[in-house]
């Protein structure tokens, strides 16, 4: 999928009223207390790593390639976060379910 030049990536170069000042709160919030960027980082918004964010599954992900990385089980790969709203869902079905929880592990 090709991104268009995006609100967000104006406001990245330096245009202060490309985007709403609850945007940018929530950026920051992203940034901070979420600790989103820890995984969601760089332009395309992923890290392209493989995390196991605590949900419970019968599908180990990652796991299944690399059986002896106890860290690999349940991980799944990070998704980016660009065109989010045009390919909900985007990962398993628990997805919403760490969305909701603001990223924590449950």
């Amino acid at each position: 999928m090709v991104s268009e030049q995006a609100p967000f990536d104006v406001w990245i170069e330096g245009n202060e009223q490309a985007i709403s000042d609850e945007a940018k709160r929530g950026f920051v919030i992203f940034n901070t207390k979420a600790q989103c960027s820890t995984c969601h980082e760089g332009w395309n918004f992923t890290n392209d790593g493989f995390q196991d964010i605590g949900l419970a599954s019968a599908d180990v992900g990652r796991g299944q390639f690399l059986p002896g990385v106890i860290k690999m089980k349940h991980a799944f790969k990070t998704p980016g976060l660009r065109e989010i709203a045009r390919r909900s869902p985007f990962m398993h079905d628990w997805v919403d379910r760490h969305a909701r929880t603001g990223g924590r592990t449950l």
